[in-house]
């Protein structure tokens, strides 16, 4: 690797270039230094916010909720790594629901203690009804505005 590419956090070189089979399901290979994703993920560039920021696991979980568009379809999912998370649905780097349906946009999060903690948070929000969720989006996001924008430029809040 050269001096101009970073290593994902807690892996080695080879370790982040992964299989080419597996690629789509990580974020393997290295990262150009001043790129977006390295400003978001890596700790050793300035200013960053990655793992070396906020959102490390500190935080424990992450309980969030995406949307297609304005009172769209909604998923709600949970997450040790909120930004990483995010990227992967944005750059529907991961097959499923969220890549089939375009649900991109973030439009509500809650940290939590634990990645158990979160789980059991989504588990409950899922069974909530479709209004109770766009409740929950509104109180504090009135205009379903993305959130992740604010969340690579700031970090994760604790």
């Amino acid at each position: 690797m050269d001096a101009t590419s970073h290593t994902l956090p807690g892996r080695s070189e080879a370790e982040s270039r992964g299989p080419s089979n597996r690629k789509p399901a990580s974020l393997g290979g290295s990262i150009p230094n001043g790129s977006r994703l390295c400003a978001v993920l890596c700790t050793a560039c300035p200013g960053s916010v990655g793992w070396g920021g906020a959102v490390k696991e500190e935080a424990g979980g992450w309980v969030y909720i995406l949307a297609s568009r304005h009172y769209g379809t909604l998923y709600v999912g949970s997450t040790r790594d909120l930004i990483r998370r995010i990227y992967e649905n944005n750059e529907e780097l991961i097959p499923g629901f969220t890549k089939n349906y375009g649900v991109k946009t973030l439009v509500w999060f809650e940290a939590h203690e634990s990645v158990a903690a979160a789980y059991g948070r989504e588990k409950l929000i899922k069974r909530w009804k479709r209004d109770w969720k766009i409740s929950l989006i509104e109180k504090n996001n009135p205009h379903w505005e993305d959130l992740y924008p604010n969340l690579i430029r700031f970090g994760a809040p604790l």
